[in-house]
Formats: C-alpha cells, structure tokens, sequence
C-alpha cells in the first residue's frame, strides 16, 4: 500500500465521480466485516492518493473478481458513493506514475472518500479496528498478498502472505492468532520483506474453516488444500 501526494497519477488520466455528492463527509467508520476487508485488501494490493483537496482509495489486481469484491466493500460502507473501474492492457501497466512490466490484464477500482482515507492513512487505528473482525482482514490481505499452494503428487502444502510493512505483517500474525492459527514472520533479506508461512495441517483446516478466499484461483487451490487436510 502506498499513499502518493503528487500531481501525476494515473487516476489524473481516469474521470472519477464527482466529490460533491451524497454522505462522503457523513460516513461513520466502524468496526465491520467490511471495513475489516477493505483495510487487508488495500494494505496489500490497494493505494491511497491525495492531491490538494482530492483524496481516493483505489485497488488494482489481475483477478477481476477480487476487484468486484472491493467495488461490494466500499459500497457496504459508503452506499453512495460512485465508483470508477477501469483496466490496463498487458505490458500498459502504469500505477502511481510508476511502469509495471505485465503479462496479464490488471482491473482497477477507486472512489472519492476524505474520511476513509485519512482511517486508512492512520495504520494503527485501521489495523485495531480491522482486528476486531479478523477473519475478514486476513481475507482481504492474504487474497492480495498471498500464495496457496499444493504440489500435486507430493505432501508440501502451505499459505504464504509476504509484505514489506512490519506493522501490518504484525496486524496479520495477531489477526491468525485470534482464529487460532500460530505463526511467525521471516525477514527475507534478499527480497527485501516479511513472510508469513502456514504449514502444518490443523491451522490450514482452521483458515480454510474460518477464511476463505474471493479470489477463484486462490479458492481452487484452497479447496484442493482443504481435501489433504480432511
């Protein structure tokens, strides 16, 4: 997640709704499972952007059915609020002023919203109140950062998460712990960022059990995971 107070931005080239209308200024941030999502999904794969007056949340992700998820998100917490979508051709991927070298097309979502963004600019205060919902936390952030995988053939079978940001890899470890899941983070040194491995079986039936995924790739593997685990 990165929050970017610049002029450039590929948001400049997309026409967003207006931010003159409805309760943009009148929404209430609370503890939900949707605001919980919200905060996993744009502390992994999401963005903050303010320039001057204007303040967005967006996310972005090859799997368009995780966009849609965060489009249902932010409209269960700010229901008048419009919502540009938008996609990127493979190898046109531009983010924050930034070129990304893409094989696949990447799906956009961003909307208007002073109040949700300084909740989410504050790490803190979002990640207390994104743990009180856990389960939904870990969603949002594992289907953005995360990898489900299963060798065919072979017993290896685990959920990787890995980001760069300790505090929020913390918020992740304490969020498995209130499920029920152990775990502990490595620092890889040469990629330069945290990892996040579950492993043994009882905590993989536990997130299967209380998680889940919205991405379909992820829940395909996941539901090949939870077959082993039974």
């Amino acid at each position: 997640m990165e929050i970017v107070k610049r002029r450039l931005c590929i948001y400049h080239l997309i026409k967003m709704p207006s931010n003159k209308h409805g309760n943009l200024n009148k929404a209430i941030i609370e503890p939900s499972p949707e605001m919980s999502q919200i905060t996993g999904m744009v502390y992994g794969d999401g963005n903050l952007y303010h320039w001057k007056r204007d303040y967005r949340i967006g996310y972005y992700s090859t799997d368009k059915e995780l966009v849609d998820t965060f489009e249902k998100r932010i409209k269960g917490v700010l229901p008048d609020n419009k919502i540009s979508r938008w996609k990127t051709k493979p190898d046109e991927v531009i983010i924050n002023n930034k070129r990304y070298s893409s094989l696949k097309t990447m799906y956009h979502a961003a909307t208007r919203s002073k109040i949700l963004f300084n909740h989410l600019s504050n790490k803190t205060k979002a990640l207390d109140m994104a743990l009180e919902k856990p389960e939904f936390f870990i969603r949002g952030f594992a289907d953005a950062e995360g990898s489900f995988f299963i060798k065919e053939g072979h017993y290896t079978m685990a959920i990787d998460v890995v980001n760069k940001n300790e505090q929020v890899i913390d918020a992740l470890i304490e969020a498995y712990k209130r499920i029920g899941i152990k775990s502990k983070s490595t620092w890889r040194k040469q990629q330069q960022y945290y990892r996040v491995a579950i492993r043994k079986k009882k905590f993989l039936k536990i997130y299967g059990d209380e998680v889940g995924s919205d991405c379909i790739r992820k829940k395909h593997a996941l539901d090949k995971i939870m077959g082993r685990c039974s």
